[in-house]
């Protein structure tokens, strides 16, 4: 078949170009003659019994040959560009055959290195590509696996954090809470009878009543915090996160003004989840009531259904310039991570306009099932 085309595109061709370049181009003329001897004229004597009857002179045309030559290489030209041309558009054709599935399989890898849950690599016929896919999709699988496996073991490891604080919670209040109740009790005895007696020891004993009271005070901020998981559980994330920013404005007696809208159906979240995102914000706030001397700060929640993801911007106008706690984490913001992590979620970092800081969480919205199992 390639014989036939290149055949019948031969001849077609050179009937097309001989129509309009029958003679050689001048510079063909000049050239050939001096690369190739022309033939000198060929004599021939004419004789006849002895006699001579003349001679016969034969002159080659140099221009005819000169014509013939050109014929010549055209045609070789013509059909070797045609084999030329041919057999690229082959190759290119063979290529783009075998090359094709290198782009699905590029394609693929992209798609799974977002989303791991996405549809595996497909098959193939050649058998090179096929032992290719097979092995992208036994390392997607047990990949897999491995996610899940450590994301079982992070919400164990959760799991136990808050037992963990339930347990810190009521050794506190227990010991550390009688003890300091006591304290206050005989501090505020002692400055009592020392009034009358001596005046400088009451003085002394009503400053360890201030501290006693400042401890207890502290006690029961800690207590807060670690208990807040219990109301979560009862309550749900929204009613939690609303007593978060009331013990934040009223108790914790904060200069920073903290606004808190939500616009996602956070109760249909699973048990997990809820927790987790709790925890976040927490820490978040925390960090901001710590390090960012800010005076505005701001918590926003919405869901995108179409895209089954939970937004959480939490904001502040501190004095921060540069993020240099990203590369290296201290024990919250570590926590932070790991937690977004554990939800296979992100966490963005950015410098707010004109200072301050943006952090930026996305978390997949998953059902109650999956989480659970």
């Amino acid at each position: 078949y390639l014989f036939t085309i290149i055949w019948t595109m031969r001849s077609i061709i050179i009937a097309k170009v001989s129509n309009h370049l029958s003679a050689a181009p001048s510079w063909f003329s000049w050239v050939y003659p001096k690369l190739f001897s022309l033939k000198s004229p060929a004599m021939q004597s004419i004789d006849y019994r002895d006699k001579s009857y003349g001679v016969l002179s034969l002159h080659p045309s140099h221009k005819e040959a000169i014509t013939n030559a050109w014929t010549t290489l055209r045609e070789v030209a013509i059909v070797s560009t045609v084999v030329i041309l041919t057999t690229s558009l082959l190759m290119v054709f063979a290529m783009n055959i075998v090359i094709r599935p290198s782009r699905k399989i590029e394609k693929s890898i992209r798609a799974l290195s977002n989303d791991l849950s996405g549809p595996p690599v497909p098959d193939f016929r050649i058998n090179e590509w096929q032992s290719i896919s097979l092995a992208i999709n036994d390392f997607v699988q047990r990949l897999r696996l491995a996610q899940q496996k450590n994301q079982s073991l992070a919400e164990q490891l959760v799991r136990v954090q808050e037992d963990e604080r339930r347990h810190i919670s009521r050794e506190l209040h227990d010991d550390l809470g009688q003890s300091l109740t006591g304290m206050l009790a005989l501090s505020s005895l002692l400055t009592i009878k020392a009034q009358k007696s001596s005046p400088e020891l009451a003085e002394t004993a009503e400053k360890l009543t201030v501290t006693a009271q400042e401890m207890m005070n502290q006690m029961r901020n800690i207590l807060f915090s670690l208990r807040l998981t219990d109301s979560l559980l009862h309550s749900g994330l929204d009613n939690s996160l609303h007593r978060l920013i009331h013990h934040w404005k009223a108790r914790i007696n904060s200069p920073i003004q903290l606004q808190y809208h939500n616009k996602a159906e956070l109760s249909k979240l699973p048990e997990s989840v809820q927790l987790n995102v709790f925890r976040v914000i927490q820490e978040c706030l925390h960090n901001i009531y710590k390090h960012s001397d800010a005076t505005q700060a701001s918590v926003e929640i919405s869901a995108s259904p179409t895209k089954q993801q939970l937004h959480i911007i939490i904001m502040d106008n501190g004095t921060i310039e540069q993020l240099d706690f990203v590369s290296n984490p201290g024990f919250g913001i570590s926590g932070i991570f790991e937690r977004v992590a554990m939800l296979d979620g992100k966490i963005d970092f950015a410098i707010a306009s004109p200072h301050g800081l943006v952090i930026n969480v996305t978390i997949p919205i998953i059902s109650s099932h999956s989480t659970t199992k």
